[in-house]
Formats: C-alpha cells, sequence, structure tokens
C-alpha cells in the first residue's frame, strides 16, 4: 500500500528522519494489521490523516513537557507512540492486550523509539505521575475522567 506521508511536510514540519520513521511505522501496521486487528481495515486507506496526522496535531500541546505523558489503551501506538517520534520524551504506552504490545514493542525497536511500553490494565497500573493523559478510542470522555 503506497503511503502519501508527504503531507507532513505540509502541515507539520518533521525532519526527513522523523517522517521516514513514521512510514516505517505504517508499514508494520500494514504488515501486522493482516496478522491482527491493529485498527480498522478501511481506516488504512488514509492512515497518514485518519491516525497519524490526527495523533500528531497534539504535538503542539506537548512537544515542551517536562514530565510523563501517558497514552492509555495505546493499542496501535495512537498517538502516544507519533508523538514520541515526533520528539515527547517520557513517553508511556498502556496497552492490556499482549499482542498489540508485541506489535508495540516491535515499531519501538523498527523506528528506534524511546517510548516506554507496559502491558497492564489501567485499573492495575501503580500511576506514573503523569503529566499529560492522552487516549484514542479506549472509551468515552466521562469514563476516561473516572479511570484518571
Amino acid at each position: 500500500m503506497k503511503h502519501k506521508f508527504d503531507i507532513f511536510k505540509k502541515h507539520i514540519n518533521v525532519s526527513c528522519e522523523t517522517l521516514e520513521r513514521l512510514v516505517i511505522y505504517f508499514e508494520l501496521l500494514c504488515f501486522w494489521q493482516k496478522k491482527m486487528n491493529l485498527v480498522s481495515k478501511n481506516s488504512l486507506q488514509d492512515a497518514e490523516i485518519r491516525h497519524f496526522l490526527d495523533s500528531a496535531q497534539l504535538y503542539v500541546f506537548c512537544k515542551n513537557l517536562n514530565g510523563n505523558l501517558v497514552d492509555l489503551g495505546s493499542g496501535a501506538g495512537f498517538p502516544g507512540a507519533v508523538l514520541s517520534i515526533l520528539g515527547v520524551s517520557k513517553t508511556f504506552l498502556i496497552e492490556s492486550n499482549k499482542k498489540k504490545c508485541n506489535f508495540l514493542t516491535t515499531l519501538k525497536k523498527e523506528t528506534s523509539s524511546n517510548f516506554n511500553i507496559i502491558n497492564s490494565r489501567i485499573e492495575n497500573l501503580d500511576f506514573l505521575d503523569p503529566s499529560l493523559i492522552v487516549s484514542r478510542a479506549l472509551t468515552s470522555t466521562k469514563n476516561l475522567l473516572m479511570i484518571s
């Protein structure tokens, strides 16, 4: 599947190296999607906008974050892994599904990323002193506020 990541050059100023890491992410996502349900199959057609750019738009709010960014129910790594690749340090991806954690581990290695992966249910987690909590498609906002 051909990617259209040039959209990042138009909307977000990223280096060629960062763009390359995002393309690797996309390719891994397409490969692993054949084995397991990481994202909606139809969403791969416009993944650059629907998943990657959607996640990247949060970067302006967390690029100067000094504390921990915690992504609850990270799944395929959106938005946490994207934000880490863009340069957010101290990023923690919380995911209860072991197979999805295996994908995230491969993603971390192949993109030379420094995010942390925690395979745990949120309610079983001793919290990581988050400065910012992000989540995408985990639960309703009301439920998310009750969890955090």
